[in-house]
C-alpha cells in the first residue's frame, strides 16, 4: 500500500515536470528554422491569400515578420514589413496582456477588399451614443505604437497618402484611453489625438490637434465628423 501511494506520489510530481518539458520542446522548436517554417505554412494554409516571409522571435514573448501581405485575386491589398509584437508574459500574473510595443517599418493599405455575404445591418437608431466596450476580465495595455510609415492608397482615402504613427492605449475596467500622433510625410501635416472613453459612466473624452494646409486630408476628416 506504501509502496503503490509513493508511486503515485511520484507520478503526481512528474506530471508537471513532464509538462515543463514538453512546452520547452516545443518552444525551442518553435523557436528554429523548420518550426517557424512550419508555423507561417500552417497559418498561410488556415487564412486564403495570408503569405509570411521571415518569422521570428524568440516566441511567445516575441512576434516579428520580415514580410506579411494578403492577397485576393486582383493582388496584394495590405502588406506589411519589418513588424514586430512583444508582449510583457510576466504580467500574465497580474491579469495584465501588456504589449510593450507594436512596431513596423512600413505597412501598405491599397485598397480594401470586397466585403463577403451579406452587408451588415444599417445601424439601430435607438443605440446609445457612446459604443459599449467589452467587458474582458483582463486589462489590455499597449506601451507603444510606432509605425514608421503607412500608406494609404487612394481607393481608401481618396488620394495616396504616407503617414508616420505612434501611440499608446489601454483598456481596463470597462473604460478606454489612447493617445495617438500622426504625422504626413508626403506634406507639411501632424495630427494628436487624445481619447478617454468610459461607456459605463456615460463619459467620452476626446481632443485632437491637428496643423496643416487647408483641404488637406485631416481637416477634410474633421469637417466630415463635425457634419454628422
Amino acid at each position: 500500500m506504501r509502496r503503490m501511494i509513493r508511486i503515485t506520489g511520484l507520478s503526481l510530481l512528474a506530471l508537471p515536470v513532464l509538462l515543463l518539458v514538453l512546452v520547452t520542446g516545443g518552444l525551442l522548436w518553435a523557436n528554429g528554422e523548420s518550426g517557424r517554417a512550419t508555423i507561417a505554412r500552417l497559418a498561410a494554409d488556415a487564412v486564403p491569400g495570408l503569405r509570411i516571409e521571415g518569422l521570428a522571435g524568440p516566441l511567445p514573448a516575441r512576434l516579428a515578420v520580415a514580410r506579411l501581405s494578403m492577397s485576393d485575386d486582383a493582388g496584394a491589398w495590405v502588406v506589411l514589413e519589418d513588424a514586430a509584437v512583444t508582449l510583457d508574459l510576466m504580467a500574465l500574473l497580474g491579469r495584465e496582456v501588456r504589449v510593450t510595443a507594436l512596431t513596423a517599418r512600413r505597412i501598405a493599405l491599397h485598397r480594401v477588399p470586397p466585403a463577403e455575404g451579406a452587408p451588415p445591418p444599417p445601424p439601430d437608431p435607438d443605440a446609445p451614443l457612446i459604443p459599449a466596450l467589452p467587458d474582458l476580465p483582463v486589462t489590455l495595455r499597449l506601451d507603444r505604437l510606432a509605425v514608421e510609415r503607412i500608406e494609404l492608397g487612394a481607393a481608401v482615402a481618396g488620394m495616396d497618402v504616407a503617414l508616420a504613427v505612434q501611440g499608446e492605449a489601454a483598456l481596463a475596467a470597462g473604460a478606454l484611453s489612447a493617445r495617438i500622433d500622426l504625422r504626413r510625410l508626403d506634406a507639411p501635416a501632424e495630427a494628436r489625438i487624445a481619447l478617454d472613453l468610459a461607456p459605463g459612466a456615460d463619459r467620452l473624452s476626446a481632443r485632437i490637434e491637428a496643423t496643416e494646409p487647408p483641404g488637406g486630408l485631416l481637416a477634410t476628416a474633421l469637417e466630415v465628423r463635425r457634419a454628422h
